[in-house]
């Protein structure tokens, strides 16, 4: 969000970054029944888990579970 809207501002985070995600759900589904027909569908099963795999290791590097944080509580 905050690379978004910097200000922090919702509703012109929400404008932004519903089109975004569905654009690209969109373009995924296409992109997916492109290559189901072209490569054969047991194939995309194959890219699908490479891409999967590649997001979670992009999830650990970034995120993390704010180990040294003040406790608030």
């Amino acid at each position: 969000m905050g690379i978004i809207s910097p200000d922090k501002e919702k509703t012109r985070f929400y404008a932004i970054f519903y089109p975004i995600a569905i654009g690209c759900s969109q373009l995924g589904a296409f992109l997916a029944s492109k290559f189901s027909l072209t490569l054969g569908w047991e194939t995309l099963h194959y890219y699908s888990s490479l891409t999967l795999i590649a997001t979670a290791i992009i999830c650990v590097i970034v995120c993390h579970n704010q180990r040294f944080e003040k406790k608030t509580a």
